[in-house]
This record gives structure tokens, sequence and C-alpha cells, in this order.
């Protein structure tokens, strides 16, 4: 068992080496490594080379439909806006709000991060909010460490639920059990988020109440959708909700901003403001609003509207066990999908901002010019979770893990995620990666599957803070690159006492919680 137990790590040791030391691209090294994998399912646990062959083909079934076509669809609906001008509308109509940089820091990284994160993902919900922060007069650094920490809390449900989805598909679990215990392990540190943030902005002096309200109003909704609802929109309409409620504490309680924070750059964005209309706004916010509205009206909350498409669907047999059949089927839902909900919104979205069929057509060929090293990537992690899986590479793993660690081991649960976001730079790649791990060592050791898949996807978002992809995609848009290291040197405290905190509430909840 443990010499099946370190070959079966070799793959995940490539993938360190690959990009932490070699520092590869993720369409390089993953290829790579499913190209390992297979030789080692092949070579040392036997399995038929069609059975391989397939088992890797259903992964990537599965990462184009539906994960590929949510990133696909989630960055044409960004990419659109920024094309029509709407988004340069929703950046003036968020800087108006307060003249305070520590409200601005809320409004900005942590409520419109938020919304970004949950609407499409992938580092726009850290650019994005960077970049606007630096254009407000921040230091790039420090901007490139809030935004950093706004999205650890959030992102394992964001772009729509991908993570969570994926790790759910994987593992054969309940997605929304799966969403409502992440963010459950995740409550503490959503409304710890925005003090940190408020912090490296200034003093909490006189923005207490604003900055809580801002952390209890996307933990609580958020939570709520998690767990009764699904991963869809629990970062979506969390992050509404934050936008509603500092907005609301911004016009009445703190009307008046401490001159110590007062920022210039508001001014402008007011007077901008002036000569924008209702219809003007809503014009831009359109795309975004569609789509929320188009997901909420699918999801489980509307049966009589979810039921019928769910039902618009085809199962086909990929892969090929070793007595040539083909036992476990692979379903594609062709409507009732959120990519297919995401792209159709887009495109009414686009239309009403006046963009023609020609411009939607272009926006889309460069979302897949822009994306298609991603989609490399997660085509590959996940063909290399089916073939582990399917070989048995992950059950040996699992065994092994038990026998290092016994009943200890969801303290490290959460940590195992992080380290894979810090390897992949993406929580979906981290869920994809080590859910199925998690899943079988939970169920060696009789514990909550759904406890410890969740436990991941938690500890994978906060692998985010230094994650070296996130990183530069930060410096990149803040125009501060070359300071990755100084990044992670700082961003890896708040890192640490984040895995710290979800260790021990992973362990404290398995074990006492009555969470079955």
């Amino acid at each position: 068992m443990s010499f099946n137990y370190l070959i079966a790590l070799i793959t995940i040791v490539w993938l360190i080496i690959g990009f932490v030391v070699l520092k590869l691209p993720g369409h390089i090294c993953c290829p790579i490594g499913l190209a390992i994998t297979i030789l080692l399912a092949i070579l040392n646990w036997h399995m038929p080379v069609a059975s391989a062959l397939t088992a890797a083909l259903e992964g990537a079934a599965m990462a184009i439909w539906p994960i590929g076509i949510i990133v696909i669809a989630a960055i044409f609906v960004y990419n659109l806006s920024v094309k029509t001008g709407g988004m340069d509308t929703i950046k003036t109509t968020l800087t108006s709000i307060s003249a305070d940089r520590r409200i601005q820091v809320l409004i900005i990284a942590w409520g419109f991060g938020g919304f970004l994160e949950g609407a499409s993902g992938f580092g726009t919900s850290v650019a994005i909010p960077a970049a606007i922060l630096v254009g407000l007069g921040f230091d790039p650094i420090q901007s490139c460490i809030i935004c950093l920490i706004s999205n650890v809390p959030v992102a394992e449900l964001g772009a729509i639920g991908i993570p969570v989805i994926t790790g759910a598909g994987l593992t054969n679990l309940d997605a929304t059990t799966v969403s409502g215990f992440a963010v459950l392990q995740l409550f503490v540190l959503i409304v710890v988020c925005p003090i940190f943030m408020v912090k490296l902005a200034g003093k909490l002096k006189g923005v207490w109440a604003i900055t809580l309200v801002s952390g209890l109003a996307f933990a609580i909704p958020a939570y709520l959708i998690g767990a009764f609802v699904g991963p869809e929109l629990s970062t979506l309409i969390g992050a509404i909700c934050s936008l509603i409620g500092t907005f609301f504490m911004a016009k009445t309680v703190n009307k008046t901003p401490d001159k110590e924070y007062y920022m210039d750059g508001v001014e402008a964005a007011r007077e901008k403001m002036k000569s924008l209309t209702t219809a003007q706004m809503v014009k831009a916010w359109s795309p975004f609003l569609i789509m929320f509205v188009v997901l909420l009206f699918t999801s489980k909350l509307f049966p009589v509207i979810n039921a019928p498409l769910a039902s618009i669907k085809s199962s086909v047999g990929i892969y090929i066990n070793a007595a040539g059949e083909r036992t476990a089927m692979y379903t594609f839902s062709w409507v009732n999908t959120p990519g297919v909900l995401i792209l159709i919104s887009g495109i009414i979205g686009g239309l009403i901002q006046g963009a023609s069929f020609g411009d939607m057509f272009g926006v889309l060929g460069g979302s897949l010019k822009q994306m298609y090293k991603s989609i490399i990537t997660i085509v590959s992690i996940i063909a290399i979770a089916k073939v582990m899986g399917y070989a048995g590479m992950v059950n040996d793993i699992a065994l092994g893990l038990v026998a290092l660690t016994g009943p200890m081991y969801p303290l490290f649960a959460p940590i195992i995620g992080g380290i894979g976001t810090f390897i992949t730079g993406s929580v979906t790649s981290a869920c994809t990666l080590f859910s199925p791990l998690q899943a079988q060592t939970a169920a060696a050791l009789n514990l909550s599957q759904e406890w410890l898949v969740a436990a991941n996807a938690a500890g994978a978002t906060v692998g985010k803070v230094i994650s070296p992809q996130s990183i530069a995609m930060a410096t990149a848009a803040t125009g501060c690159v070359g300071a990755d290291g100084t990044i992670i040197r700082k961003a890896c405290v708040y890192c640490v006492i984040f895995l710290v905190f979800l260790a021990v509430f992973c362990y404290a909840g398995v074990n006492w919680l009555p969470i079955g």
C-alpha cells in the first residue's frame, strides 16, 4: 500500500515542481502531468490503455461542458461590457458613493470584487478592483494585497459556483450540501476579511459599523443561498447584498468622510454621475442584472422552470472499464447549465447596450483566444483527476494519508486545498485535483465526505492570497510587475492565519457538529 501511495504522488510532485520550481505555465505543465498520470495508471495499476484514454476523455468532456462553457461565457460578458463602455459606467457608479478611502475599499474591492468573482471569477475580481484603487490614488502593492484578501472567502463559490460544482461532480456528492458547508466554514472569515482590508487602508475608528455590515450582509445571504439553493448564486447574491448594505451605511451613518482619508478622485466621478441618467446606468448593468435574474429563476427555487430545462440532457458512455464495458454514464445538460444561461444573458445584455452581432462575435472570438490556455489547463487537470480516480490512485493516496494522520486528518484537509491553489493558481483546479482524495479519505475514516470536500474548497480559496498566478495578474493590472516577492511575503501572514483557523474549525466541525 505504501509503495503505491508514493507512486501515486508522482503526478502531484510533478505539478509542484512544474509550477513552483520550473515556473511552467499551466497549459504546458498540466498536459505533461496528464501524460505522466496515464503512464503510471497503465504501468503500475495495470489499467488497460483504452480505459486510461477514455477516463481522460471523460475528464476532457466534463472540463469542456459544463466548466469550459461557463469560463468562456463569464469572460465574454465582462469583455462585452468593456467593449460597449458599460464597465466604465459601472466603475463611475461605484466610485462616486463615498469620498472615504476606507469605504471605497469596501465598495470596490469587497463588494464589487465579490460581484465580479460571483459572475466571472478567474482573476477579474483581483485585477479589476486593484486597478480601480490605484486609479483613485492607492499604493499599488497595498491595492494588490487588499484585493487578494478580498478574494479569499468568496472564491470557492465564485464564477457561478464552478469550484464546488466541479468538486461535487467528481465525487458524486450533492453540490448544495457541499456549498452550504463551504460557506459555513468560511462564514467567520467573510465577516472579518473586510476588517483586515480596512485596516490596510487606515484605522477602523469611525467605520466599525459599516465594516461589520459589509461583512455580515455578504455572509448571511451567501450561506442561505449556498445551503438551500445551490452554489451558483451564493457569491453573487452575497456581493449584491453587501453592496446595498454598504451603500446604505455610506449614505446614512457615514455621510461625512474622515478628513484624514478623504479622496479627491471621487469628486470627478460624482461630476460624471450628474450626466448619467438612470436609463444609462441600468443599460450598463443590464448584462449582469439579466444574468442574475436568469440564474435565479432557472434555479431549484423555481422547480416549474428548473425541472423542464433540466430534462433537456443526454447521457453518454465514455469511460470503458477493464472488462470493455461502458458502465459509467456522463450527462450533458444542454440548456440548464450556467454557461449557456450566462451566454444568453450576455447576448441580450449586449443588444440592450447597443452591440451588434458582429461586435459580439468578435468579443466571443477574443474571449476564446484570451482563455484558451486556461481551458487547456482545466481540461488537463480534470482529465488527471478522472484517470487517477478510475485507476485507484486516489484511493491509494487516501489510504496512505489515513495511515499517516489517522483521526487528525481533518486538520490537514483545508491545508491540502490551499496547497492545491498555490500550485495551480485556480480554486477550480484545486477542487478538481483533491476533492476525490478528500472524499475517499473521509470515507476511510467514516467522516462526512461533504464536510471534507467543502473544507478542500474553503482552504483552496485561502490559497488564492499567495497564488503566484493571482499575484501576477494583480501586479500586471496595477503596474507593479516585479513586486511579486514583496506581495507574497506580506500576504503570507494573512494566509497562515486563515488556514490555521480553517484547520481548527474543520476538525471541530467534522468531529463534534451533528453533520452526519
